[in-house]
C-alpha cells in the first residue's frame, strides 16, 4: 500500500515538472517570437527612414544642379530682381511684411491716416491712440477748423525701472533727459501719421505715480516715518510739451525728424519734476496708481 502510493506521488511530481517544462517552453516561444517581432518593426523603421533620408538627400541633389544651372542665380541677376520686388513693397507699406507688432502697428496707423472715410475727428482718436503709449488717456477736441489733441500717458508704460513709485534715476536732471526723449518719440509718430489731418496742436504730458503725504512742521523723524509709510500713491503730472500746428508744418519728413529737431521745436508747458523728491529711504510697491491720468 505505502508503495502503491509512493509511485503515485512519484508519477505526480513527473507529471508536475514536465507540465512546468512545457509551460516554460511556451513562454520562451513567446518572448523569441516578440523579440523577433520588435527586431523585424526595427528594421522596418530603419529602412523607412533610410529610403526617406535617401529621397531628401536626392531632392537637395536636385536643388543645387537647379541652381548650379540657373545663369541668373549665378550671376546675381535673380538676386537683384528679388531685392526689388521686396524693396518695392516695402516703400509702398506692404502690410504683408510687417512681421512684428511695432511694425503692425505702425501699418495700422498709416492705414487710418489715409482711409478719407473715417473723419478727420475719428482718425485723430483713433491715431493717437496707437501712436501714444499703452494706457494713455487720449483727448481729441476741435479748435475752429482744426483740433486739439491731449496725451497723458503713464511713464511706466515705455521706460523701465519706473514702475509704481520708483524710478531708477538718481537726479532730476536725469529723470527729465529720459522724460524728454519719450516725448519726441511720441510727438514724431503722432505727427507722422496724422499731420495732414489738421491738428492745431498735440499737448503730451508725461505722468508717474509718486507718494504724497501731509508733512506738518515741526514733525519729528520719527513722525514723519510713520506719515511717509501712510503716503497714498497718486498720478502726478511731471513734463508737459505742447507742438504747435503752425511749427509742425515746417518739418518736411516727419518720419526722420531726429529727437533733437523735435524738441527743437515744442514749447514745455509744464515742468514739475524738480519738486518730486527723489529718495532711497522710502519704499514703495511697485504698482502704479489707479489715478485717472492727468493731462
Amino acid at each position: 500500500m505505502n508503495l502503491g502510493c509512493g509511485i503515485a506521488v512519484a508519477i505526480a511530481l513527473v507529471c508536475l515538472w514536465l507540465t512546468w517544462i512545457s509551460r516554460l517552453a511556451n513562454i520562451e516561444e513567446i518572448y523569441t517570437a516578440r523579440e523577433q517581432s520588435e527586431r523585424d518593426a526595427q528594421a522596418g523603421a530603419r529602412k523607412t527612414e533610410n529610403e526617406a533620408h535617401s529621397r531628401e538627400l536626392a531632392r537637395l541633389d536636385s536643388q543645387h544642379r537647379a541652381r548650379l544651372a540657373d545663369a541668373k542665380l549665378i550671376d546675381g541677376t535673380r538676386a537683384r530682381e528679388v531685392h526689388e520686388i521686396e524693396w518695392g513693397k516695402r516703400q509702398a507699406h506692404d502690410p504683408s511684411l510687417a512681421d512684428t507688432p511695432i511694425e503692425q502697428k505702425l501699418i495700422e496707423m498709416e492705414r487710418i491716416g489715409a482711409d478719407a472715410q473715417i473723419s478727420a475727428q475719428g482718425a485723430l482718436l483713433q491715431v493717437a491712440k496707437l501712436a501714444s503709449p499703452p494706457g494713455s488717456r487720449v483727448e481729441v477736441k476741435p479748435v475752429g477748423d482744426s483740433f486739439a489733441v491731449r496725451v497723458a500717458f503713464p511713464m511706466s508704460a515705455v521706460a523701465l525701472g519706473e514702475k509704481g513709485a520708483t524710478t531708477k534715476h538718481t537726479s532730476h536732471a536725469g529723470m527729465r533727459a529720459e522724460i524728454r526723449q519719450i516725448l519726441a518719440w511720441v510727438v514724431r509718430d503722432l505727427f507722422s501719421y496724422c499731420g495732414s489731418r489738421g491738428i492745431d496742436s498735440i499737448a503730451l504730458t508725461c505722468n508717474h505715480t509718486t507718494l504724497r503725504w501731509i508733512q506738518p512742521p515741526g514733525a519729528t523723524e520719527e513722525e514723519l516715518k510713520i506719515l511717509r509709510s501712510r503716503a497714498r500713491k497718486v498720478q502726478s503730472r511731471l513734463y508737459r510739451v505742447v507742438m504747435e500746428g503752425s511749427a509742425a508744418r515746417n518739418v518736411a519728413d516727419w518720419r526722420h525728424a531726429s529727437e533733437d529737431d523735435v524738441l527743437k521745436l515744442v514749447k514745455i508747458d509744464l515742468d514739475s519734476i524738480d519738486a518730486v523728491m527723489i529718495s532711497s529711504e522710502v519704499n514703495s510697491d511697485d504698482t502704479d496708481s489707479t489715478d485717472p491720468l492727468q493731462f
